[in-house]
């Protein structure tokens, strides 16, 4: 904790915030709609909380009734699946130097032993972490805990993270000039989306 992990933190929610704003981007994009969901959560205590020196990007979510199962109100499984895939995905673009999200190719969760899907009201942390990342392929682990530190589930997820060579220069060392570019030239505001 400390200096470090908030200012971390700051530059990757500027870089959601600034990703959700450009122009050539539809209204219902990932970066727009994870902005939302993080924004929503922040008022019921949780979103992007912490990025640690560690690259451990932690996401805190309180499970809606609305998403849940109607009758027994559990989480789907794959709703549990689509958040792990977009923390692990900003933890990767987090701490890779050229900030490419990649494409997912393989994703898979598991729920602990003896536990039963999450129910709405929960309070859910995501720990996503990068564990390897190379010119090619990244792989990201996530934990899924209760607010009490149980364990609920762990995932994994593989990404492709060959996003050519344009990508590189745009992202990589050229990217406080693209980030002035598209603050001067290519932003919009826009609302965020409501469920």
């Amino acid at each position: 904790a400390g200096f470090g992990m908030t200012k971390r933190l700051d530059r990757l929610l500027s870089l959601i915030r600034d990703a959700s704003r450009a122009r050539f981007l539809g209204s219902r994009s990932f970066s727009h709609e994870l902005e939302a969901k993080h924004v929503q959560q922040v008022t019921q205590g949780g979103g992007f909380t912490a990025f640690g020196d560690d690259g451990t990007l932690t996401f805190e979510y309180r499970v809606p009734e609305r998403v849940c199962f109607r009758g027994d109100l559990y989480l789907p499984l794959s709703v549990l699946l689509a958040i792990v895939d977009e923390v692990t995905s900003w933890a990767s673009v987090g701490v890779d130097p050229a900030r490419r999200p990649g494409v997912s190719i393989d994703l898979n969760a598991a729920l602990a032993a003896g536990r039963v899907p999450p129910r709405a009201g929960d309070h859910l942390v995501f720990l996503a972490r990068s564990r390897r990342m190379g010119r090619t392929l990244g792989f990201q682990t996530c934990e899924v805990r209760t607010g009490s530190g149980e364990l609920v589930a762990t995932a994994r997820h593989t990404k492709l993270l060959d996003m050519g060579r344009a990508w590189g220069i745009a992202f990589g060392a050229g990217f406080d000039l693209t980030r002035g570019l598209l603050r001067a030239f290519g932003s919009v505001d826009r609302p965020l989306p409501t469920w």
